[in-house]
């Protein structure tokens, strides 16, 4: 068990006290912290991929997406430590680029209508 900490940053705290917590319970800003922090990557990577399936774009509490970020600085060595999980992680990727492909091509339409558009109203 951990002792009481006597430095106060958020980082530390939030550690702690995510910590003493059953895995199924932390929070999504907890596993971003956690992960950022490299505690406990075999345990706490497979709770946040279980969310991550669930909407890849999943927000802690900076900004949507923070999560799969924290993920994706995590060390190439402990991806190469535990290919089950890289291979998850790359099945997360997929679905992203994908994702981002097609709406790459839809916005781009999208864009191309709008320019359009406003060239006939400037023709008349």
């Amino acid at each position: 068990m951990w002792s009481d900490i006597h430095f106060s940053s958020y980082v530390v705290t939030t550690v702690h006290n995510a910590r003493l917590k059953p895995l199924q319970d932390l929070t999504n800003e907890e596993l971003r912290v956690l992960v950022g922090q490299k505690v406990s990557l075999e345990y706490v990577v497979p709770i946040a991929f279980e969310r991550l399936f669930e909407d890849p774009f999943l927000g802690a509490d900076l900004y949507r997406g923070d999560l799969l970020q924290a993920i994706l600085r995590v060390d190439s060595c402990f991806w190469n430590e535990h290919i089950d999980l890289r291979f998850e992680l790359d099945s997360i990727v997929l679905e992203v680029t994908l994702f981002f492909e097609t709406l790459q091509f839809q916005l781009e339409e999208y864009q191309q209508l709008q320019t359009d558009c406003n060239r006939k109203e400037e023709s008349y």
